[in-house]
């Protein structure tokens, strides 16, 4: 089950898209290690940029469900200015 702060997001797992956020259902991926990112599309670049990781790696073992909960960082367009 994946959720972030954020609608719209574009959801990746293992490099592939999957939708966008919120995901309304749980994804079902084969057991072992898969990255999963978040990218929103709406992003407003900025001069100063802050890195935050939006991928996060996990581990799913055989039969077992994770839960994964991803927070972006939102921008500010008055920040940018």
């Amino acid at each position: 089950t994946l959720t972030c702060n954020l609608d719209g997001a574009n959801v990746f797992i293992d490099g592939s898209l999957i939708g966008q956020t919120p995901v309304p259902k749980k994804l079902l991926v084969n057991p072992g290690w898969h990255r999963v990112r978040v990218i929103d599309p709406n992003a407003i670049p900025s001069q100063f940029t802050v890195k935050v990781p939006d991928f996060q790696d996990i581990y799913v073992p055989n039969g077992r469900t994770q839960k994964i909960r991803i927070n972006l960082a939102v921008s500010d367009p008055e920040s940018s200015e």
